[in-house]
C-alpha cells in the first residue's frame, strides 16, 4: 500500500499501472490523481469510447470486466473508473464479498490496453483501508489518500493559488492552512474567493480574516459557549442561524470537531504550565482567538471533550453513509453533547 504522496510521484513520471485502488474521506483529492491517471491515457477525441465510467454502489462485475476487456478505439489504452465501491469497503454483505472475489481473480490476468481504477470513500477520518484489500496488492496498486496536513497542505493551497496566478504572503498562507476547512472542495471554493476579492493584486493577512470561515465561526463560538452552559435552546437557535446562512453539514460538523480538538490541545498545554502567548504562538492562533479557546477549556474536562469527537465522528458517518435529514441529525448531535457534558 502506497500514500497519495508516492502516487503522485508515479503519475508524474507517466509511471502507470493496471490497476488502482484508492480509499480516502476526502472525494475531491482522490478525483485529482484519477484525472491525472485519464487525461494522460484518453485522447480526449474519443474519450467517450476509451472512458467508461459505473457506480460501485450497484455495478455488476461482469460489466466492468467486459468493458475492460473491450479494446480501445484509435488509441493503445482505455480507462475504466468503477467510483464509490461499495464492495471495497469493510463489513460488507456477501454479495459485497463476492463481487471483491470476482474482482480479486480478473485483476492477475488484465489486458495490457485498459487501466481499472476503483475507489471509496471512508465514513469518517479515522477509518483505514480495508484489510482484505492488502491481497490484491499483488496486482494493484493500493493508495491510502489521507488528508492533506501540514507542509504538504500548504505546498498544495500555495500551488492552487499559483495556478490561478495569484500571490499570497506567507503569513496569509499559513492562516489560510490553519482556519480553512481540511476539504479540498471548500478549499478551492475559499481560493476562488480570495481571488475574486483580490483582483489585481496579492493575498494579505488581512484579506483572509475578512473572507475566510469568519462567516460563521463567531456563531461556532457561541456554540460551543452555549453547550458548556448546558444550554440547549440556545445552542439549537445557533444552529438554526448558521444553517439558514447557507453552510453545509460538513462544515458545521468539522469546525464543531475542530474547535474542540483545540481546546483538547490547550488544556494539555495549560496543565504543562505554558501561558497565553506561548500557546497562541504554538498552535498558530490569533490571540483573542487563543484567549477565547482558553475560556471554553475550562468548561469541559478532558474527558468530555474525549467523547464529544466520538459524537462528531458517529454523526459524520451517519450523514456520509445515509439520505438522512441533516438538520435533525445536528440537533441530535447537540443533544447528545449535553448529555456527555451532564
Amino acid at each position: 500500500m502506497i500514500k497519495l504522496s508516492e502516487l503522485s510521484a508515479k503519475l508524474d513520471k507517466k509511471n502507470f499501472d493496471s490497476c488502482y485502488i484508492l480509499g480516502g474521506v476526502d472525494e475531491n483529492l482522490i478525483k485529482e490523481s484519477l484525472k491525472k491517471i485519464i487525461d494522460c491515457n484518453v485522447d480526449p477525441t474519443f474519450k467517450d469510447l476509451n472512458y467508461v465510467e459505473f457506480d460501485g454502489e450497484n455495478a455488476q462485475i461482469i460489466d466492468v470486466i467486459n468493458a475492460c476487456e473491450t479494446l480501445p478505439f484509435m488509441s493503445d489504452k482505455k480507462v475504466v473508473m468503477v467510483y464509490r465501491c461499495k464492495f471495497l469497503k469493510s463489513g460488507g454483505n456477501k454479495e459485497d464479498e463476492k463481487k471483491l472475489d470476482e474482482i480479486k481473480k480478473y485483476i492477475s490476468n488484465m489486458p495490457k490496453h485498459c487501466i481499472l481504477v476503483m475507489y471509496y470513500l471512508f465514513s469518517s477520518d479515522k477509518d483505514r483501508i480495508n484489510p482484505k484489500l492488502k491481497a490484491l496488492e499483488k496486482n494493484a496498486t493500493v493508495v491510502s489518500v489521507e488528508k492533506l496536513r501540514g507542509g504538504e497542505l500548504k505546498a498544495k493551497v500555495k500551488k492552487i493559488f499559483d495556478q490561478n496566478h495569484k500571490k499570497i504572503e506567507q503569513n496569509a498562507l499559513t492562516l489560510f492552512c490553519n482556519e480553512v476547512d481540511n476539504n479540498m472542495e471548500i478549499i478551492n471554493n475559499e481560493i476562488a474567493k480570495l481571488c475574486a476579492y483580490t483582483e489585481g493584486r496579492g493575498v494579505t493577512r488581512e484579506d483572509v480574516l475578512v473572507l475566510m470561515p469568519q462567516r460563521s465561526e463567531s456563531h461556532i463560538f457561541d456554540l460551543i459557549d452555549y453547550i458548556g452552559e448546558k444550554r440547549l435552546k440556545n445552542a439549537l437557535d445557533v444552529l438554526d442561524e448558521i444553517l439558514f446562512k447557507g453552510e453545509k453539514w460538513n462544515f458545521i460538523l468539522s469546525s464543531i470537531g475542530k474547535r474542540f480538538e483545540q481546546i483538547l490541545n490547550i488544556k494539555l498545554r495549560l496543565n504543562q504550565g505554558k501561558n497565553k502567548d506561548t500557546i497562541a504562538s504554538e498552535m498558530s492562533l490569533h490571540p483573542y482567538v487563543c484567549e477565547k479557546l482558553i475560556a471554553q477549556s475550562r468548561k469541559f474536562s478532558d474527558k468530555n471533550i474525549v467523547k464529544i469527537l466520538e459524537q462528531c465522528l458517529i454523526t459524520e458517518g451517519r450523514l456520509k453513509s445515509r439520505t438522512i435529514d441533516e438538520k435533525v441529525e445536528l440537533e441530535t448531535l447537540l443533544i447528545n453533547i449535553m448529555t456527555v457534558v451532564r
